[in-house]
């Protein structure tokens, strides 16, 4: 609860053009890392494979906001654990990639559906609206974008959606 309290009041900043993000060298691995042994608990509970890691060419200092970057890739790590069935697997890999530092998470889950790609990054959309059973509040993505933004960065879905199967890409 004290989570998703603190997105809303994070995502309430961030309309209000009121959010600090701070820029301060960070260890890229140990950020990973922490977050990973973070969900690694939820991940184990669901028999899920998770997997990281961080190419050898991502310098092991970056400059951010390792508190911001930390909660997104909480986000992104949580949904992907969320959605993945039962044995499944995660993976989660740091590149760079046209000079830009890129993070990937990507798992074996059904996937989803191409008409709701579009909304995944709007404001209180859920998927389980459509569909999917979900516990969440549709907050975490859009704020997800929002900070990514603030760092000059860009978030974007790609699915491959299984729509008879349980697992997908």
């Amino acid at each position: 609860l004290m989570c998703v309290v603190n997105d809303i009041l994070d995502f309430s900043k961030i309309e209000a053009g009121k959010i600090d993000i701070e820029i301060v060298p960070f260890n890229i691995r140990s950020l990973i890392e922490s977050v990973v042994d973070l969900v690694a608990v939820k991940a184990y509970e669901k028999n899920l494979e998770i997997a990281s890691m961080v190419d050898p060419d991502v310098p092991k200092m970056l400059k951010g906001d390792p508190l911001r970057i930390r909660q997104i890739v909480l986000n992104l790590l949580t949904n992907a654990i969320k959605f993945t069935p039962r044995g499944g697997s995660i993976c989660l890999q740091v590149k760079i990639k046209d000079n830009k530092v890129t993070i990937t998470v990507s798992d074996n889950g059904k996937g989803i559906a191409p008409e709701y790609i579009n909304n995944l990054f709007t404001n209180f959309f859920q998927v389980a609206d459509h569909g999917i059973q979900n516990t969440g509040y549709g907050i975490g993505l859009a704020l997800s974008k929002n900070i990514i933004s603030l760092h000059q960065g860009n978030i974007s879905v790609e699915s491959e959606y299984a729509m008879n199967n349980e697992n997908g890409k």
